[in-house]
């Protein structure tokens, strides 16, 4: 995905799946963008989403965005995809650049969506890299070691490395200050 492009996201499904209507969320940090399309847009198994210049100029450069679809039936949610997630690249051209034709990109890019006990996988676009890393994004520095399991994973968000802890306390000899737990 380009910043201040206009793409096109051909999503493919199982063709006898059964619903109402679907949403795909992309989720950026705080960026959340949700499309709508109702089960009479999918033809053969395929729908299309369209961005606008400004959605997609909101996303950050160079880093990921994560998409999921959720199938509903009577507005609840039914079975839903894996998260996937999606390179957004630079554009030296940062701001809205008029008319330009859509880019169409598989939304499944290198990944599985796992629906319902169907798999399927189409491989077109780059992908961010690795699994995504589905640990805490916050740690407090301690004696002893600590290993975030991150290696080979994508991360969504920054990581958050709190303060040691520390106290001061006044006593009869002076000050007794206490650091880490």
């Amino acid at each position: 995905m380009i910043p201040w492009t206009t793409p096109s996201l051909n999503c493919k499904i199982p063709k006898d799946l059964i619903f109402d209507y679907l949403i795909i969320t992309f989720l950026q940090s705080n960026i959340k963008i949700e499309k709508t399309v109702d089960f009479s847009q999918v033809k053969d198994g395929c729908f299309t989403v369209n961005f606008t210049q400004e959605e997609t100029g909101k996303f950050k450069k160079n880093s990921c965005v994560e998409a999921q679809i959720n199938f509903m039936c009577d507005d609840v949610v039914r079975m839903g995809t894996e998260i996937v997630t999606l390179k957004v690249c630079r554009n030296l051209h940062d701001e809205v650049i008029g008319d330009i034709p859509s880019q169409t990109i598989d939304i499944t890019e290198n990944g599985h969506y796992v629906v319902d006990g169907f798999r399927f996988v189409n491989v077109d676009v780059p992908q961010c890299g690795g699994e995504h890393y589905e640990g805490s994004y916050e740690v407090t520095p301690s004696s002893s070691e600590q290993i975030l399991e991150t290696k080979n994973k994508t991360m969504i968000d920054n990581l958050i490395v709190n303060p040691i802890p520390y106290s001061v306390v006044d006593n009869e000899k002076g000050l007794t200050v206490t650091i880490g737990e």
